[in-house]
């Protein structure tokens, strides 16, 4: 007779959860709501902040670009919306370069050579300025197609990045 009762209880239970489950989703659905509301509020502000550190990092890069025989080179951060939000965030960031005047900027890795990626990476990097956590540099013909002044600089440059990481 008590596992009956208990069965019954158990039974009684499970109904009420079941008659209630509308109550329930509708529950789920509002903190669902709640939560989707916050990350969208948060995500733009994060996007906000991005696209002005971008553009503030573009410009010290450009700089640094136009003291390293790169002063018609272009460079851009893209910050446009990912396809969905992640644990970065609700953007995808692209970094655009384009080294002779009157070209699109276009991609980066499809664009730059071997001595200009070199002496951009040399820019990126003194334009982050050991916050980025990296702890080796290693550049490969930093100093192709330079002398004179614009060597000298390459490697005044290239002290500054040393006192952050090491430079190979």
């Amino acid at each position: 007779a008590a596992a009956v009762v208990a069965k019954r209880a158990g039974l009684a239970a499970e109904l009420c959860r079941l008659e209630n489950r509308q109550s329930a989703l509708d529950g789920l659905l509002a903190e669902r709501g709640a939560v989707l509301g916050r990350l969208d509020a948060r995500s733009r502000e994060l996007t906000k902040a991005r696209v002005g550190a971008a553009a503030e990092f573009a410009k010290t890069v450009s700089g640094s670009l136009a003291d390293l025989a790169l002063a018609k080179a272009q460079f851009e951060v893209t910050v446009r919306p990912a396809p969905r939000p992640g644990p970065d965030g609700a953007d995808e960031l692209e970094l655009l370069f384009c080294a002779n005047p009157g070209e699109a900027v276009r991609p980066l890795a499809k664009v730059a050579s071997g001595g200009e990626i070199s002496r951009l990476l040399l820019a990126i990097r003194r334009g982050l300025a050991g916050a980025d956590g990296c702890q080796a540099v290693v550049l490969d013909e930093v100093d192709a197609g330079v002398s004179g002044a614009v060597a000298e600089v390459v490697g005044r440059m290239i002290k500054d990045v040393s006192s952050h990481r090491q430079v190979l």
